[in-house]
């Protein structure tokens, strides 16, 4: 069966693609695009490079429904994932703002430190800055875990009353996924 050209996932405020299932380091041997999205964080120009070109042959397919008017990023570590929505922008002739949502100040809560945050941490974990009212977004991410950021994110990116929001994942880890 052939591969899907983007996996849907569900449960989520907006469409959220991604384009492959992500494996951890730590549950064994990775495949060259799990180990990418690990060199991406690290500003790969290898791994920017190939993002850049397989969410551009997506979006060319029509894979992901979505001319943006403004690609962002979900706030987060590492400088690769910037860098691809950058190379993204400039092939598609549209504007790339990092700042779009920002991290704000964590409040404290009664949670263990292992322990996963919920979506309402994640939320007040940042906001939305840039007026972005009528305008075509594409959201970026590296991985979708627990769908608390993505779906904080996409909260927040909504609340800004775009014409259109979509996701996009590079990866995803986790059972919930429907294909496109």
């Amino acid at each position: 069966m052939p591969r899907p050209s983007v996996i849907e996932l569900t449960g989520f405020p907006a469409p959220v693609y991604a384009l492959r299932r992500y494996r951890p380091k730590r549950r064994g041997p990775q495949d060259e695009f799990s180990r990418n999205i690990i060199e991406l964080k690290y500003d790969s120009e290898d791994a920017i490079k190939y993002f850049a070109n397989m969410i551009m042959g997506r979006l060319r397919t029509k894979g992901i429904p979505c001319k943006p008017d403004l690609i962002a990023t979900v706030p987060g570590e590492g400088r690769g994932l910037p860098s691809v929505g950058k190379r993204i922008a400039a092939l598609l002739q549209c504007k790339f703002r990092a700042d779009v949502l920002v991290p704000t100040e964590i409040a404290s809560s009664t949670r263990r430190p292992y322990d996963k945050p919920t979506f309402e941490e994640r939320r007040k974990s940042m906001r939305l800055k840039a007026r972005i009212r009528d305008k075509n977004i594409l959201l970026l991410d590296d991985v979708i875990t627990s769908h608390a950021t993505m779906q904080a994110a996409l909260k927040c990116i909504l609340d800004g009353h775009p014409s259109y929001a979509v996701a996009l994942a590079l990866g995803y880890s986790g059972d919930q996924q429907r294909f496109a």
